[in-house]
């Protein structure tokens, strides 16, 4: 074989080995790239969920200081309005304001007003005894020191999760003296989460962390969540990347 035929031997592998070694540099750092481009689109995403749970809260916190802030719900708490419930709580009115629950305590601590409605059909159902355990003297829901005072957030009862917000009663110039406490809820359930699903425009699962039996990728994130993190991201597969919060 000529020399020349030699040299161009040599460096045409050469030349393809650099080649496979440059696709080969360049597709890790593109697909490390990717990865990292996925990342933070899933913590975008999982911010966004995080928003949209306390969108929800907000505008039932909002509602809750309204009735909660009213001469009519005040008279009513203290047993001076009979037709309060009647021209005020009707099944529609838990409809129109998307509430599924709503609680009435007055300072002894007495339910003056407790009712379920199911927002599929709009009828009255089944108020679970489970919430009404947590309504004891000095429980955050119903013990307020100031009429600026309130409380929202999610409550895990055994019927599934309770988006719930709770406000002392007061008169409508926002003025005490507390004559109570005014609580509304929302379930957490699956209607509610296509409802987030829809306003994010993402594939949204719920999961309770006292479930033994969870999936693997959701105990470890529990574990990892459960150290003070607050948020969790895994890669399932090629095709799949989840977060968790």
């Amino acid at each position: 074989m000529k020399l020349r035929i030699k040299t161009l031997t040599v460096l045409g592998t050469a030349l393809t080995c650099l080649i496979l070694l440059m696709y080969g540099l360049s597709s890790t750092i593109l697909m490390d790239g990717f990865k990292q481009v996925e990342r933070k689109d899933t913590e975008e995403n999982l911010s966004r969920i995080d928003k949209a749970i306390s969108n929800e809260l907000s505008q039932m916190s909002s509602t809750t200081r309204d009735y909660s802030g009213w001469d009519d719900s005040y008279n009513y708490v203290q047993g001076k309005d009979p037709q309060y419930v009647d021209v005020n709580l009707v099944d529609a009115t838990f409809v129109s304001l998307k509430l599924n629950m709503m609680v009435f305590v007055n300072s002894s601590n007495e339910i003056i007003f407790k009712k379920e409605v199911d927002l599929g059909t709009g009828n009255m159902t089944t108020f679970p005894d489970s919430f009404l355990n947590l309504l004891t003297p000095g429980s955050p829901l119903v013990q307020f020191e100031s009429v600026n005072n309130s409380i929202s957030g999610i409550v895990l009862l055994p019927e599934g999760p309770l988006l719930v917000s709770a406000y002392p009663v007061i008169h409508s110039d926002r003025t005490g003296p507390i004559v109570g406490a005014m609580i509304f809820g929302r379930n957490l359930d699956a209607r509610e989460i296509e409802h987030l699903s829809n306003v994010t425009q993402l594939d949204l699962s719920i999961y309770s962390i006292t479930n033994p039996h969870l999936p693997s990728d959701l105990k470890q994130a529990n574990s990892t969540l459960n150290n003070n993190s607050h948020t969790f991201i895994k890669t399932l597969s090629e095709e799949k990347i989840a977060g968790y919060i």
